[in-house]
């Protein structure tokens, strides 16, 4: 059975309505959706995070500023202990992420990337914290570190081709790009 929490309001259209809800689940249902997966949940080596897609009802429609509806679905994420998300960026569409208010992150640290005009990417981190929503544009690269002894987990609503593997229908949408640099970590 799903948790009430993750029940979603009726036609959500924008990125500050669906950040809201995302970081209004509480962590515990967020570790049973990963905990009652049955396996069903996979790590992602090429990402370096576990990933499960949440309940069929967890897909919001967003316009976009060009007026297009993408689709967006909702994923519960788990990163490791002291692991990195590999950078990466995706072609179409936003990642609008969530992170549960009674969680703690301590250590937890978001890097987002701007191309520079020699097209490297010059990185900026941003501590994570509890109850905080942020987004994550398109063609934006970006990364995250898991500074923490402890799983950091959160909720990410994109796109289903920002999180394929390349195999079947869906053509995966995941450009992996240069390391953020050790310094600064």
């Amino acid at each position: 059975m799903m948790p009430d929490s993750f029940r979603s309001p009726e036609n959500i259209d924008s990125e500050e309505n669906i950040g809201e809800y995302l970081r209004s689940l509480r962590k515990q249902d967020i570790q049973s959706v990963i905990l009652n997966s049955k396996g069903s949940s996979e790590y992602d080596a090429k990402a370096g995070i576990l990933l499960l897609e949440m309940p069929a009802a967890r897909i919001f429609k967003l316009r976009t500023e060009s007026g297009e509806v993408q689709r967006l679905h909702c994923y519960a994420v788990q990163v490791n202990p002291y692991e990195m998300v590999k950078a990466h960026y995706h072609e179409k569409g936003a990642e609008i992420y969530g992170v549960p208010a009674d969680t703690s992150v301590i250590g937890a640290r978001m890097y987002f990337g701007t191309f520079n005009a020699d097209g490297r990417i010059d990185w900026e981190g941003q501590d994570i914290k509890p109850g905080e929503s942020f987004t994550v544009s398109e063609r934006q690269p970006h990364s995250l570190f898991n500074k923490a002894p402890e799983p950091l987990l959160f909720v990410v609503a994109c796109d289903p081709t920002h999180v394929a593997k390349g195999t079947g229908a869906i053509k995966e949408d995941r450009v992996f790009t240069e390391s953020v640099p050790e310094q600064g970590r």
